[in-house]
């Protein structure tokens, strides 16, 4: 949709879509009521009509998914944690406090978030314990290459390892 015709409307809309309240929208757009009240009520009634109506919404649209759009949300987002921090500061909320600075250095990705994983510690067999595993395990055999199993296995002096 391209901007309103009227002037007045387009500047209307363009500060509904930065943020201003409906009075304050209708007055930077060049309106000049009588009263707040009066500003209200119009502000209202301009908001009313379809192609004002659709054209905040366009700019709303625009605004979320331009980089100062999503700048801006971010720099929202962060005056609202830092709000509530200062609050429970200023409460003696210590805890609600902490939680909070944790929520802050979250939101800019200064949190790696820790995984408990569970591992059982077993102490690894000696030399002897797994030849006879081994052994055990070949038992049905009776000769490799002409050897028994057991000869095939190097002794614990042959083993470099053992």
């Amino acid at each position: 949709m391209a901007a309103l015709l009227d002037p007045r409307w387009e500047m209307f809309c363009q500060y509904m879509a930065k943020g201003y309240t409906n009075a304050d929208a209708y007055v930077a757009a060049g309106y000049s009521p009588s009263s707040i009240d009066n500003a209200r009520t119009a502000a209202c009634q301009m908001k009313r009509n379809p192609k004002v109506a659709d054209r905040i919404e366009e700019l709303l649209r625009e605004n979320a998914l331009s980089p100062e759009g999503v700048s801006r949300k971010r720099a929202w987002i962060e005056g609202q944690y830092l709000d509530l921090f200062r609050r429970a500061v200023e409460g003696d909320k210590l805890k609600e406090a902490d939680s909070i600075l944790f929520h802050i250095a979250q939101f800019h990705g200064e949190v790696i978030q820790k995984r408990e994983i569970k591992a059982e510690i077993v102490q690894a067999p000696d030399a002897q314990e797994l030849r006879g595993q081994l052994a055990a395990i070949l038992g049905e055999l009776t000769a490799i290459d002409g050897e028994t199993v057991e000869e095939a296995l190097p002794s614990p002096e042959e083993d470099p390892n053992g």
